[in-house]
């Protein structure tokens, strides 16, 4: 095998492994509320990360290509409804085994070693 080949073919064994994930996550946005009548919005929706089985950062890549999750808005209130709904939240599945770091301050968030653990990053 000439060495060319050889590096084509290692550039396509690493593209299939991923080791690090830069993602851009967003809390919802809250609701706006009605003050004249002391309306109250809905509080927007957290964004987790959370443990799954079977899952892979190549496939959170492939699943949200611009690697940008935003958590749903919450809800206005209205004349009927004085409290707003709060908006749901988002679950960012990953791999076990994950550790999770704000970015900005080099500040430890989290460990996920076990399915089910979750980590509130926005």
């Amino acid at each position: 095998m000439r060495w060319c080949e050889h590096w084509d073919k290692m550039k396509r064994v690493r593209s299939k492994f991923v080791d690090v994930l830069r993602l851009h996550v967003r809390g919802g946005a809250g609701g706006m509320g009605l003050p004249r009548l002391g309306g109250v919005g809905g509080a927007g929706g957290d964004v987790y990360v959370e443990g799954k089985e079977g899952h892979s950062l190549l496939k959170l890549c492939k699943a949200q290509p611009d690697q940008q999750w935003v958590g749903a808005a919450g809800m206005d209130s209205y004349k009927y409804r004085i409290c707003g709904e709060a908006g749901a939240e988002l679950i960012i599945p990953v791999p076990t085994g994950t550790t999770v770091w704000l970015e900005q301050h080099q500040k430890l968030l989290g460990e996920i070693n076990c399915a089910g653990d979750k980590v509130l990053v926005a």
